[in-house]
């Protein structure tokens, strides 16, 4: 992997985004490649919950919980989190008739 350790300012990013399946939130991959980014950028740093319409509402609220106490652990605080669905559901949900 990569050490992004080099650069002195991230190469043209707005935001790192750092994305958890909803499936296994609990993985350390994603933790591992957030121990390769300056603290300095943490503050630009987003997750991302996928295809949280595979749980149940209150288990996505379970996982929300879980990986804002993981980042405050890990990082000092938590970033913004936002679930987002599958494809083929949100094209699903936007063909339905009204």
């Amino acid at each position: 992997m990569p050490s992004l350790h080099g650069y002195s300012s991230p190469p043209s990013w707005n935001a790192i985004r750092s994305c958890f399946s909803v499936v296994n939130a609990w993985a350390a991959s994603a933790w591992e490649l957030l121990r390769f980014v300056q603290k300095k950028w943490l503050k630009n740093v987003v997750f991302v919950l996928q295809q949280a319409d595979l749980r149940e509402p209150n288990e996505v609220a379970i996982i929300h919980r879980h990986l804002e106490d993981t980042a405050n652990e890990k990082l000092g605080f938590a970033p913004p989190l936002f679930a987002v669905f599958r494809a083929q559901s949100a094209s699903l949900a936007s063909n339905r008739p009204r």
